[in-house]
């Protein structure tokens, strides 16, 4: 082979001094990414008649931060494990978590075109491509396209806004699942408790029936009246059955939510808080920053925004870096002129003058997908109001529910006592005592019902007030904007998880 000359060396040299100077001149000429809208421009464009109070409509105190860590609220030992449990094992969460992880991916895919591309190959024989050369040899080869106008950066940036995006989705994910474990658990609680109380009427009306049976054989009392206590008896049995088909639902759907085979083979005890503490609602304005679904669906107003921006970058001209290395050799021809090894460095510049509006009408598709991710931002934003101000309201009529059944379960089981003296010495008919009695179970149920929705009602003002438990939420920009600054050190991550 061709020893390779000084003079070759020179001239490989003063080419590249010819090409470095154009390709910082493009690096420096490189326009500045602009900045997303915020979150109030959005507002602004897409929720004009809004207008974010300053206090809640519903007037409850706002002391204080938004509680974190909120199952403890509730002192029970079993609905924290099954909340493990369902963090550890429950598919649906998996699946967002391989989301999140495929835009984890997505950001280092957009960004590999801002270095550049590396190839090599070799041959050796007689023969190259078809032919009796007899040539053989190596390249090495690597393209470089300078981001003058922001097109991949901008590609890039909109990667990293969905990768952010998928972060909250997954904290939002999380949440609304431990917010699902904790509603199944008072349901199931609620229909244990209904099967106790409904046990208790029935014994309670088998000693009416015993008590109907004597009167009749003695005279003092009649067929009628034994008839209607022993079907009041069979309308509380099958009350109960309904009952145990809702624990058994709830339990199944408990055990789907940890993973487990829906045998409705978990134990619930059936207490429920004897007493909920007041929590603090925070403000409007703090719901923007705190909530992870706002927070995800901003953060998509910012990934359409650079994808605008990508598409607009597009219609500009490319100017890409090339240069390349390679050794040739012949068994039968001898090469004239040829450095060995030879050194090509070169530049090309391509502007599109005509694709048919392909480019115009990506970047119209993209402004219009922008417009679209705003007006999703405001609807969410405008849902997340609607379900804290119904969610406090809905807590103040429990309370106040809670007390006036309170009084009705009292009046009527003392109303019933008395009936069922006054029914044993003959003074009224057994059709006031069993009136009473459907009475009394169904203002116990009621009370139950109440009590169970302040809990559930509970656990749904915790999640919309965005109220977490002390997990980790979305990256910074500059966070992800490090960590991706060099795709070895990305690529070496990625690897690094896959051997996990």
């Amino acid at each position: 082979m061709r020893s390779f000359t000084s003079s070759h060396r020179l001239t490989a040299r003063a080419r590249l001094r010819r090409l470095l100077p154009l390709g910082l001149l493009g690096l420096l000429a490189g326009c500045a990414l602009k900045d997303p809208p915020t979150q109030h421009e959005i507002i602004g464009t897409s929720a004009t008649q809004l207008t974010i109070p300053a206090q809640w409509a519903q007037g409850v105190k706002t002391e204080g931060e938004v509680a974190v860590n909120w199952p403890d609220s509730f002192q029970d030992p079993q609905l924290k494990e099954l909340i493990s449990e369902a963090l550890a094992y429950n598919t649906n969460l998996q699946a967002a978590e391989a989301r999140m992880q495929q835009a984890s991916g997505g950001v280092a895919v957009a960004g590999s075109a801002l270095f550049p591309t590396l190839g090599a190959g070799a041959k050796t024989g007689t023969h190259m491509g078809g032919d009796s050369s007899g040539l053989r040899g190596w390249l090495v080869s690597s393209t470089w396209e300078l981001d003058v106008w922001g097109r991949i950066r901008y590609g890039r940036r909109s990667a990293m806004e969905q990768y952010v995006s998928a972060q909250y989705d997954f904290a939002y994910a999380r949440q609304s699942l431990v917010a699902e474990v904790a509603t199944g658990w008072f349901l199931a609680k609620e229909a244990r408790q209904q099967i106790d109380i409904l046990d208790e009427m029935i014994r309670t009306n088998e000693e009416i029936v015993g008590i109907a049976k004597t009167r009749w054989e003695v005279g003092a009392g009649s067929e009628q009246d034994y008839l209607t206590a022993q079907a009041n008896i069979n309308l509380f049995r099958d009350e109960q059955e309904q009952a145990r088909l809702a624990y058994n639902s709830a339990l199944r759907s408990l055990e789907i939510l940890i993973g487990h085979y829906p045998a409705a083979a978990l134990e619930i005890s059936p207490e429920l808080p004897d007493e909920l503490e007041p929590i603090p609602a925070g403000l409007p304005a703090e719901l923007l920053d705190r909530r992870p679904d706002i927070l995800a669906a901003e953060r998509e107003v910012a990934a359409q925004f650079n994808l605008v921006g990508s598409a607009r970058a597009a219609r500009l001209p490319k100017l890409n870096l090339t240069a390349a290395v390679a050794s040739l050799s012949s068994n039968f021809y001898q090469l004239q002129n040829i450095s060995d090894p030879l050194i090509n460095v070169g530049a090309n510049l391509v502007a599109p003058i005509y694709m048919g509006g392909e480019l115009e009408a990506r970047q119209d598709v993209a402004t219009a997908q922008q417009r679209e991710a705003m007006a999703d931002y405001a609807t969410a934003v405008l849902n997340a109001f609607e379900e804290v101000e119904t969610t406090l309201n809905t807590l103040q009529t429990l309370q106040q529910r809670n007390q006036l059944l309170q009084q009705v379960v009292s009046d009527t089981n003392r109303n019933l006592n008395l009936a069922q003296t006054r029914y044993e010495i003959g003074q009224t008919g057994l059709y006031q005592v069993s009136t009473l009695q459907v009475n009394l179970s169904q203002a116990k149920l009621d009370l139950l019902s109440v009590r169970t929705l302040e809990c559930l009602n509970r656990v749904k003002l915790h999640l919309v007030l965005g109220g977490d438990f002390g997990m980790p939420t979305g990256e910074s920009m500059d966070d992800i904007e490090l960590h991706y600054a060099n795709p070895i050190s990305a690529l070496t991550d990625s690897s690094e998880k896959d051997a996990k």
